[in-house]
């Protein structure tokens, strides 16, 4: 059974209809519902809400850390997982994403470049040394439209040292043979820039195959 609109009424056709355009010619089928305008107001935000959590330079410079991502757990909101496997110690972690697992979740920025590994692991986190940081900045969410592709938990921005007259050092000791010295270097005159890090780090570490010498 067959059902078509025609003249304002609902008729019943019993007959099977093998051509479409014969059956057209029957009976108008088409229905016109007019212009529909969907009107809202603003909000007065520009994109949708979200967590940002920025750490100042002075405060990570001073963190006596043997790797920079735990810097990054105290963050809030941020999971560090250490696991020292190969060339990574340890992953970041946010909003529910596995910092263990291979999917590129968390989206690393080392001054505004990508610097995750094609696994979504974050080697590069250990070439970056507390004292050269000017600021660390994590966006949680999906929201920052900023970087793109593979921030599906967000984003961890660090930002070293740029422009500036300054000359400073660090030497530190702990527990397990950890060692490290790090100085950085700059001078700005008129237009011209120029900054400079250098540190080194070495520990035993607290376990067989987890020894630091970078």
């Amino acid at each position: 059974m067959s059902y078509f609109v025609k003249a304002g009424r609902l008729a019943a056709a019993s007959a099977l209809c093998v051509a479409g355009p014969a059956y057209a010619k029957d009976a108008d089928t088409s229905l016109a519902l007019g212009a529909i305008i969907v009107t809202a107001r603003s909000s007065g935000m520009d994109a949708p809400p979200t967590t940002v959590d920025r750490m100042g330079g002075d405060i990570a410079q001073r963190a006596p850390v043997l790797y920079l991502w735990q810097l990054l757990g105290q963050m809030p909101g941020v999971l560090v997982t250490d696991f020292n496997q190969g060339t990574t110690s340890g992953k970041v972690s946010l909003r529910g994403f596995n910092g263990e697992g291979e999917v590129n979740a968390t989206k690393l920025l080392i001054d505004g470049v990508p610097a995750n590994s094609n696994d979504g692991n974050m080697p590069f986190l250990d070439a970056v040394f507390p004292l050269e940081l000017s600021g660390v900045e994590v966006v949680r969410g999906t929201s920052d439209p900023r970087y793109g592709l593979h921030n599906i938990a967000g984003n961890v921005s660090l930002t070293t040292r740029s422009g500036g007259t300054y000359a400073e050092a660090r030497l530190s000791a702990g527990s397990y043979g950890f060692r490290d010295g790090q100085a950085v270097l700059g001078h700005e005159a008129g237009r011209l820039s120029q900054n400079y890090a250098f540190g080194y780090q070495q520990a035993d570490g607290y376990r067989a195959h987890s020894a630091v010498d970078k």
